[in-house]
């Protein structure tokens, strides 16, 4: 997994190649990743004001956390 904070995407790749598996636009300044391994979840901070949760089965945004400030290292 790979956020681009220039591009505003998030990156999965496969572990056998390394070959790009999935890609995930969030908006502007996606980065400071962490993983819910539990709820099979990836959570992104991006943009001014929010976290965007990634299901890990189906690489797709399932939800967003609307926060009150930069999610700067949550």
């Amino acid at each position: 997994m790979s956020p681009n904070r220039g591009d505003g995407s998030v990156r999965m790749f496969r572990g056998t190649d390394y070959s790009l598996a999935a890609r995930v636009e969030l908006g502007s300044d996606a980065d400071n990743i962490r993983v819910d391994g539990s709820a099979n979840r990836i959570i992104v901070g991006h943009g001014d004001d929010g976290l965007a949760a990634i299901d890990m089965a189906s690489n797709a945004k399932v939800g967003t956390m609307p926060l009150n400030g930069h999610p700067e290292s949550f």
